[in-house]
């Protein structure tokens, strides 16, 4: 089944079946923690997050009152390499996956929107399918704040917003499509003009703790944990800040 599964994916996107390898200097990351990940004792029925740096950065177990969280997040992590790396997730049989991937697409110049979207689904596809109890929580992928993205990276993301707003339409179709729960992170992040709030990042793509904790408030309700810090509190506390 796995087999014919990542197959049919291939063939829709018509694809070579060799994937994408990440940037020179983040491949000795990237096998860094695929090599940690297979070192770690495997857990069953537990939370697993999965993604790229936004998933990776973040202390969950420490932020979260949930036993059983396993971070799977890697820097530089895009749909079609996260889809290579299935085989250990579909394993873990968690009982929730917390999925946020796609930026790392979406903000280079010249992107294919629905390619990267035949990538997310196939995702889905293979998840949905060999994980039957499993609660997949699908994350809206996160603008970012083009000037101080530029002043950091030294590149233009003028183009980066306009992606993620398109893609973020057609993912919620999709992630309902596969009966998952889509979670509209980007609504509560964001300014005015639509771009990841400045009290939410520290160089306009990654984020900082107060966004971290009004993620983690967000989870609250389609996570089995305590007590977590009012969502209300917490924006209420962003307005007067600002």
């Amino acid at each position: 089944m796995r087999a014919l599964v990542e197959l049919e994916w291939m063939k829709s996107k018509s694809l070579s079946v060799q994937a994408k390898k990440p940037a020179i200097n983040a491949i000795g990351i990237y096998q860094r923690r695929q090599s940690l990940f297979a070192a770690l004792p495997q857990r069953n029925d537990g939370v697993i997050f999965l993604g790229d740096s936004l998933i990776q950065t973040c202390e969950w177990s420490e932020l979260l009152p949930l036993p059983g969280i396993q971070n799977r997040g890697i820097a530089g992590d895009t749909t079609d390499l996260l889809l290579q790396r299935l085989d250990m997730i579909v394993d873990a049989q968690p009982k929730h996956i917390v999925l946020m991937i796609g930026i790392n697409d979406l903000r280079h110049q010249g992107c294919d929107i629905p390619s990267v979207l035949s990538g997310y689904e196939g995702i889905l596809r293979r998840l949905t399918t060999e994980l039957d109890y499993t609660q997949l929580l699908v994350h809206s992928v996160l603008p970012i704040h083009p000037q101080r993205f530029q002043a950091r990276f030294k590149r233009s993301g003028v183009h980066v917003n306009t992606n993620v707003k398109e893609f973020n339409t057609q993912l919620q179709r999709i992630a309902q499509r596969y009966q998952c729960v889509y979670i509209d992170l980007t609504s509560l992040l964001m300014d005015s003009a639509g771009q990841l709030d400045l009290v939410y990042t520290t160089d306009g793509l990654h984020l900082s703790g107060k966004a971290y904790n009004v993620w983690a408030a967000l989870l609250e309700s389609h996570l089995p944990v305590g007590t977590l810090p009012d969502l209300e509190c917490l924006n209420n506390g962003h307005q007067q800040s600002g």
